[in-house]
């Protein structure tokens, strides 16, 4: 496994898509699940 340093590091995820692509519902969902 990696260090326990790692836990600590951000993570970015870019979501990108037309309007109206569903990206403000795919941001809700992993906020949901991710924390």
């Amino acid at each position: 496994m990696g260090r326990a340093s790692d836990a600590q590091r951000p993570v970015m995820i870019a979501i990108a898509g037309d309007s109206a692509a569903g990206k403000t519902t795919l941001t809700q969902g992993l906020v949901d699940a991710l924390g």
